[in-house]
């Protein structure tokens, strides 16, 4: 009897950040339009924008080529944005071989992130990030001439070592 080993298909949504570059030669007027774009293959396929930072163009660390149509274009500059978005592993997939294929996009990366939470001052937190859980104390106040007092102490210890 032969037993298969397959694994059973994930359709849980994930939280994934996209980040990209967008080449130099898109005029700035059009930066937003393309964005748009970007949004909607994400949303189009399952995923639900979370947070996202427009565009601004930077100067690149090593000259990147992309190639269109046999013909290769060289850049040193390029607009880089990225959004986070929950989304299936599926779609997913689908929104990488999209980017892959823009005309527009010089480089993107996509990643699966931990999942987000808002603490009390509404700034978004990933889990791992900051102080940890439990590890607050309170500053106890310090009597400078104690501290002076058992700094000496411990010179003179040293010394008579």
């Amino acid at each position: 009897m032969d037993q298969k080993n397959e694994q059973p298909i994930d359709t849980e949504n994930r939280l994934y950040e996209l980040g990209y570059v967008l080449i130099s030669a898109i005029p700035e007027d059009a930066i937003a339009s393309e964005v748009i774009k970007i949004k909607e293959v994400i949303q189009s396929n399952g995923g639900t924008i979370e947070t996202s930072a427009d565009p601004s163009l930077r100067d690149l660390a090593y000259p990147m080529s992309l190639s269109k149509e046999h013909k290769k274009t060289t850049y040193t500059a390029g607009y880089f944005g990225w959004v986070v978005f929950n989304g299936s592993p599926e779609g997913a997939i689908v929104i990488e071989e999209l980017m892959k294929k823009s005309e527009v996009v010089l480089r993107h990366l996509l990643i699966k992130r931990p999942s987000l939470s808002v603490n009390s001052s509404a700034k978004i937190v990933a889990p791992g990030v900051g102080a940890r859980k439990g590890t607050k104390k309170e500053r106890e106040e310090v009597n400078e001439v104690e501290l002076d007092k058992t700094i000496d102490e411990l010179v003179e210890e040293k010394v008579e070592a």
